[in-house]
């Protein structure tokens, strides 16, 4: 049962989620899901499970579209209606040391970081997920988000929120 539950989710997000150079895609998550270490974007190629061509991983990320709207509401539907629903809202950056052109740059406190310095140079994120069991380090992602050069944390989180209330809401049949 719990068998087709994952065959039929993983069919809705090739359907509906992916558009140009789906396989690609596909078998690049697949390939990141299934290792525990990728050293380099090349390596992912390497994978068991990848089949195709080195190159077709670069097609996949230069051509392969998503369609986020869809996917961050698939994502949501996916959390069971319950008496307390536990959701976690963080933020992190990706950092980008070397990267001086790369554009939307900013300098962000990193305290998880192995540079001498807490302050790094990269993209920060905004990461709203559902948290089934307490104590446990599982989380569902439901919105994640680059934080725009003219918001700060809290600003995107408080965004993620009103998306995810509006977004039960309608799952729900409510009007917000």
């Amino acid at each position: 049962m719990e068998l087709n539950k994952l065959i039929e989710f993983r069919q809705d997000i090739y359907n509906n989620a992916l558009s140009k150079a789906r396989d690609a895609q596909f078998e690049l998550v697949d390939a990141l899901l299934s290792n525990c270490r990728i050293n380099s974007f090349p390596e992912l190629s390497l994978a068991p499970i990848h089949q195709r061509q080195w190159s077709s991983s670069y097609a996949a990320v230069e051509n392969g579209q998503q369609d986020e709207t869809w996917l961050r509401a698939y994502f949501c539907e996916q959390v069971p209606e319950l008496d307390v629903t536990v959701f976690a809202l963080d933020s992190t950056v990706w950092c980008h040391p070397r990267a001086r052109t790369l554009e939307g740059l900013r300098y962000e406190y990193s305290p998880t970081h192995s540079i001498k310095t807490s302050i790094v140079q990269g993209h920060p994120y905004s990461m709203l997920a559902w948290v089934p069991e307490a104590g446990r380090s599982w989380a569902l992602p439901v919105h994640n988000a680059r934080i725009a050069t003219h918001l700060d944390s809290i600003e995107m989180g408080v965004q993620q929120v009103q998306w995810l209330c509006a977004q039960r809401a309608s799952c729900a049949g409510l009007d917000v």
